[in-house]
């Protein structure tokens, strides 16, 4: 993970880079099909996550990203880099909006990895993040 500036949006040409560069196969595919990228990659194609700041702990990488949405930073997304799960807080500016934002991440989410059952806007998260690192 490195910090990053410029918006990343999904397509299928950077979800085929993703998996030509997956360091950890054996955590990401399960049945033969690749998980860490979606099976409908539609519903997130206006997501991009930009990495604000990260390093590394004894457990992993700490980090924090703005998540935006069709142009408009509208969720903070942190990581304490210790195995847990990503946290997720309104932007700045975009407070009224907080429920309704996170309803719609985690309806995409769902759309886009339908056969995950557990912390989907995680999985979206990670697949953004190294779509972001894969250009």
């Amino acid at each position: 993970m490195k910090t990053s500036t410029k918006l990343v949006h999904p397509t299928p040409e950077l979800s085929e880079r993703v998996v030509a560069i997956c360091e950890y196969p054996q955590w990401c595919v399960k049945d033969g099909t690749h998980t860490c990228v979606p099976d409908d990659i539609e519903p997130v194609r206006k997501y991009a996550l930009v990495i604000l700041k990260s390093d590394l702990t004894d457990d992993g990488a700490f980090w924090d990203a703005l998540l935006y949405r069709d142009g408009v930073a509208i969720l903070e997304v942190s990581n304490d880099g210790d195995g847990g799960p990503n946290k997720y807080f309104p932007s700045v500016g975009n407070r009224a909006n907080w429920d309704e934002y996170a309803d719609t991440l985690k309806a995409d989410a769902q759309k886009a990895f339908p056969r995950d059952k557990y912390e989907l806007e995680d999985v979206l998260m990670g697949y953004l993040d190294m779509i972001a690192n894969a250009v």
